[in-house]
């Protein structure tokens, strides 16, 4: 049997933070390939990449904490979460 999570408000909002790696990967290419700059001896260009991966890791980690947050909220409030099994 499966559980039906209704989603909240913030769950959409906190969503929209998912499009932030997107933009930071399309909307600002062709600004970073500009940049003469080398950091450390390598393109910026992959620099800018190597950082867009981290800067990505760290939206996850906030999405997922916002959603841990709303959920134990949920489970004071009387809501059974995933994490629980059904047994004592």
């Amino acid at each position: 049997m499966t559980e039906h999570i209704e989603t909240s408000p913030v769950l959409r909002r906190a969503d929209l933070l998912l499009l932030l790696p997107f933009v930071w990967q399309l909307g600002f290419a062709d600004w970073a390939n500009g940049v003469e700059w080398s950091p450390f001896g390598i393109p910026f260009v992959m620099a800018w990449q190597m950082a867009g991966i981290v800067f990505a890791t760290l939206v996850l980690a906030l999405r997922y904490w916002l959603e841990r947050k709303h959920r134990s909220g949920s489970v004071s409030a009387g809501a059974v979460s995933p994490d629980e099994g059904s047994c004592p």
